[in-house]
């Protein structure tokens, strides 16, 4: 089974991101944008079995309020949700995993933690922990331009703490019209034993029946946002109609 989850990036208690509807309908989704929790609801209603929380609240300084509202957030729906954001804790990770986030996607922490999230893993299992992989032509792409690692080796680093899901960055291709890079997929696959989870770069119906026929090389899943936003597949234009009337 191929599994497609709807992402809303959160900033500030607002969705970046404003879905374009039918003529006249634009106050109505601005408005929705404005209030995350009506999203997620409408998101829900459209059928979403799963939906991704990318925080980029991560930074701010009473970070306990803002983990408390993505809690909140989460509570909205009755589906599975998962939460990307720049955790600077595990005890981040624990206290939303223990307060009803279902899954967490951990980034720079899985490298410099690898104890702390080897133990989280064994406590939560597999299945709640996540580790992002932002690789540009097989090389991961670090804030630390002295650090050097292919994104297969990295993603091999990430299965010895246990995990077994990564999702997949192709960061070189975020805005390309082509999508994805399905030989880069082989490659990763080839070389790791994980799930695969391809972030973005899914732009429309053609695009997401080829990553669909990738289930073969553990690419099981997609995170799509903005195309989803834009109204870039057939099934979305009933949604919009429905919401108009």
């Amino acid at each position: 089974m191929f599994l497609l989850i709807p992402e809303i990036i959160v900033e500030n208690g607002c969705c970046i991101l404003n879905i374009q509807g039918e003529q006249g309908m634009e106050k109505h989704y601005k408005k929705i944008s404005r209030n995350p929790k009506g999203l997620l609801e409408l998101l829900r209603r459209e059928n979403s079995k799963a939906l991704q929380i990318t925080d980029l609240g991560s930074n701010e300084l009473d970070s306990k309020s803002n983990l408390d509202s993505l809690i909140i957030l989460a509570g909205t729906v009755d589906i599975t949700i998962q939460v990307m954001s720049d955790f600077k804790t595990i005890d981040e990770c624990r206290y939303l995993l223990d307060n009803g986030i279902y899954r967490i996607i951990l980034s720079d922490l899985a490298l410099t933690a690898p104890d702390e999230v080897r133990a989280l893993v064994k406590d939560y299992t597999a299945s709640r922990v996540v580790a992002a992989v932002r690789s540009e032509s097989g090389k991961v792409k670090f804030n630390n331009p002295d650090i050097s690692m292919s994104d297969i080796d990295l993603i091999n680093h990430y299965e010895q703490l246990g995990i077994s899901r990564i999702l997949y960055i192709q960061s070189d291709r975020l805005d390309d019209p082509n999508g994805f890079e399905g030989e880069d997929l082989i490659r990763v696959s080839d070389g790791c034993k994980s799930r695969i989870t391809l972030y973005q770069n899914v732009n429309n119906h053609a695009q997401l029946v080829g990553i669909q026929s990738m289930l073969k090389q553990r690419v099981d899943s997609v995170v799509i946002g903005k195309a989803l936003f834009e109204n870039s597949f057939p099934c979305q234009k009933i949604w919009r109609e429905i919401e108009a009337e």
